[in-house]
């Protein structure tokens, strides 16, 4: 059974500081994780595929909200959202049951332990990164996401021609962006957008940069008069 406990402690040993865990799941959401998650298991789903079609992954998808219309709207594509906090999972798990939705899979636990399993490289069409927490005070930065090492190692996992989408309402975020994409040593293009905050329409539909739609995030920061900053890292060729 997926309970709160196995939810709080299945992360030990890693080194990503998301909060696992919020309020209690209800009977439902327990339902939920016990029955549909493993079906759903986006490993076994990349590991054992011998074929597939367009392939996406979303990092950190929150409440679900971004990585659902997504795939509502491109059913070509197989998208694999990757969240530690089981109540995102939970939500999202809901989501895709009362609506139909066959084209997600996910990894609920850490990015970096779904990327050191998976058995192939160069698989993914675009890889999503949005709004992920941006540690602000000097002494966590250590703890932020988005690194050299860690866009490095994404990009080996891009197809050629592939794209990251990172944005960040956050404007000391998006500076250290600046710097750890400047230290890149792969083959790869960097397209910067900022997106004004009063340019931005913040309904529930609303797509940014043509790319993602709204997330919950992206709207806490719009409202609190925060522009978006926007960063498209294409691969040029094989960078492995």
């Amino acid at each position: 059974m997926v309970d709160n406990d196995i939810a709080t402690n299945r992360m030990r040993g890693n080194k990503s500081y998301a909060r696992r865990i919020g309020r209690s799941l209800t009977t439902y959401q327990r339902q939920l994780a016990d029955t549909v998650l493993s079906e759903l298991d986006a490993l076994y789903h990349l590991n054992n595929c011998k074929t597939f079609g367009k392939l996406a992954l979303e990092i950190g998808f929150g409440n679900g909200s971004n990585l659902l219309k997504l795939a509502q709207t491109h059913k070509d594509v197989t998208f694999i959202g990757c969240e530690p906090f089981i109540n995102g999972v939970a939500k999202l798990l809901k989501q895709i049951v009362e609506e139909g939705i066959k084209n997600i899979r996910i990894h609920a636990d850490d990015i970096k332990i779904l990327l050191a399993k998976i058995k192939r490289k160069k698989i993914f069409e675009d890889i999503y990164i949005l709004f992920p927490d941006p540690w602000p005070k000097k002494r966590h930065d250590k703890r932020r996401l988005i690194t050299q090492e860690f866009i490095e190692l994404l990009i080996s996992f891009l197809k050629d021609n592939g794209q990251i989408s990172v944005a960040t309402d956050d404007k000391g975020y998006a500076s250290w962006i600046k710097k750890e994409l400047g230290k890149s040593e792969s083959s790869v293009t960097v397209e910067y957008k900022l997106v004004e905050n009063s340019t931005i329409a913040c309904g529930e539909s609303s797509i940014i940069c043509g790319k993602f739609f709204m997330t919950k995030y992206a709207k806490r920061g719009i409202s609190n008069g925060q522009d978006i900053h926007v960063f498209f890292i294409r691969k040029l060729r094989c960078s492995d």
